[in-house]
């Protein structure tokens, strides 16, 4: 039986504070990654909220653009890499979250909740 270990990290945030705050920083970085000038980028195809009956809070659905970071040799030997794309899918409902990460070229072979 697996052993469940839980921290509490005191933040100087109320939780309202908080459910605004974690959106901003999100959108920030995603902002910076996309604007640093190396060719990456990050699109936000869906931002809307949801609501599944027990959950409320926010669905996102984003295309990470990733074969620049990726190694040249690499990108030589397959070609195929040179357009990959990172999916994620996430649904955040404070204080509870689900992110499932899909990489489309590989398939069933690659994803990641």
């Amino acid at each position: 039986m697996p052993k469940v270990v839980e921290f509490r990290v005191p933040l100087p945030l109320r939780t309202e504070e908080f459910k605004t705050a974690l959106p901003y920083v999100v959108t920030r970085c995603s902002e910076e990654l996309s604007l640093k000038g190396t060719g990456d980028k990050v699109d936000v195809l869906t931002s809307e909220p949801f609501d599944d009956g027990k959950l409320k809070g926010q669905f996102t659905h984003k295309v990470f653009h990733v074969s620049r970071r990726l190694p040249e040799w690499i990108k030589t030997f397959v070609p195929a890499l040179r357009g990959t794309t990172l999916e994620e899918k996430s649904w955040n409902a404070f204080p509870y979250c689900k992110t499932v990460y899909e990489c489309k070229l590989l398939g069933d072979r690659f994803k990641m909740e």
